[in-house]
């Protein structure tokens, strides 16, 4: 009797299914022939409060390119003008760059980011690049010098994010929305100067949630990648005392109670000496102590320097409220955090080993 019941009820709803009604869902064109992967996407100000996006067409391809410039008034509003330039649809799957004018970045770049995460298509590895002088130049003067330009500045991107030497600020879609909703710290992106005849690392942007609020220098910026979590530096030049450091370690401990206006900085550097043109003898081990402990004073004078430079700008992007966090105590807010980073005072002990030197000859410094 309950197989039967069953049986009529399934074969109820079997002669009903053509009854039913619904909405067709809307199809994506994706045929290959048809559509256009974007690599990437350069963005600036345009004229009369628009934004000016461009990208090369045709992108992916061994086929003659050229730059394509619109302004709208709309980030995906761009991109439906830019394909009616072009007898293919783009699309954004492959998007792997998207170039942000300093300009534009200092004006603040959240409504760009949401128009990117409401668009299923978009990657969370994303890298976002702030440019400093006229992308769109670089790329007209450099489209048929570099072939593929745009996969050779994506591979470049991909190999320091991966060999993490401490070269430059490399930073995704994913490692910006984590700090940018984290009230505890703020987001850094990496910055570049764009000229027609180069491209190339000025340092790393500072932001203020999705405002960029300062640029670092490159000697700044050495500095920073090792309070970073990066702690690494493949070269560190030091000009000034005519050295040049090799495989910098950093290994930084941070101490602050709750309620003290002192914040204790302790960093130690592990580094190899890779060449030195001063006139001081090395081989002595006096000569090497006074150096050092020289050195030692000098980073300690840079980095409290750009502690004081970031509290000027009213940016944490090393997270340095983390260190107010204690089991089975109240958490510190980040109201709180703001307020009270403002007015710390930073106490920097920088404590340097270099591993040991070869024998030495003397004879080059004996003049």
């Amino acid at each position: 009797m309950k197989l039967r019941r069953a049986l009529l009820i399934i074969l109820t709803l079997i002669l009903s299914l053509p009854l039913m009604t619904s909405c067709a869902p809307l199809t994506e064109n994706n045929t290959i022939e048809e559509i256009a992967p974007v690599t990437f996407l350069s963005l600036s100000e345009g004229s009369e409060g628009k934004i000016k996006i461009s990208t090369l067409a045709p992108p992916l391809t061994h086929d003659s390119k050229k730059l394509v410039t619109k302004e709208v008034h709309m980030f995906e509003e761009g991109r439906k003008y830019l394909s009616l330039n072009y007898y293919r649809e783009y699309k954004l799957g492959q998007l792997r760059i998207l170039f942000i004018s300093e300009s534009l970045a200092r004006k603040g770049i959240a409504p760009l980011i949401t128009s990117l995460l409401l668009d299923p298509e978009t990657t969370q590895r994303l890298y976002l690049v702030v440019v400093h002088g006229n992308f769109d130049e670089y790329i007209i003067a450099n489209t048929e010098k570099q072939k593929d330009l745009e996969y050779f500045l994506y591979r470049m991107f991909k190999h320091y994010e991966n060999k993490q030497q401490g070269t430059m600020t490399v930073i995704n879609l994913h490692r910006f929305l984590q700090k940018y909703h984290n009230p505890l710290s703020d987001p850094v992106l990496p910055v570049f100067e764009a000229t027609p005849d180069d491209f190339k690392y000025e340092g790393t942007g500072l932001f203020q949630k999705d405002k960029m609020a300062g640029k670092l220098s490159l000697r700044q910026d050495h500095i920073f990648q090792l309070l970073d979590n990066v702690n690494y530096i493949k070269l560190l030049p030091l000009p000034e005392f005519s050295i040049l450091l090799g495989q910098v370690r950093s290994k930084v401990d941070l101490h602050w109670n709750s309620g003290d206006s002192i914040y204790a900085v302790n960093v130690n550097l592990y580094a190899r000496l890779v060449e030195y043109q001063g006139d001081r003898y090395l081989g002595d081990t006096n000569n090497l102590m006074e150096l050092q402990s020289e050195i030692e004073n000098f980073l300690k004078e840079r980095t409290t320097e750009l502690l004081q430079q970031m509290q000027k700008w009213d940016v944490d992007p090393l997270s340095m409220g983390y260190v107010a966090l204690h089991p089975f105590s109240k958490p510190i807010s980040g109201e709180e955090w703001q307020k009270t980073k403002r007015s710390l005072n930073y106490q920097v002990k920088v404590h340097l080993t270099l591993n040991p030197l070869p024998a030495i000859p003397s004879y080059q410094y004996h003049r």
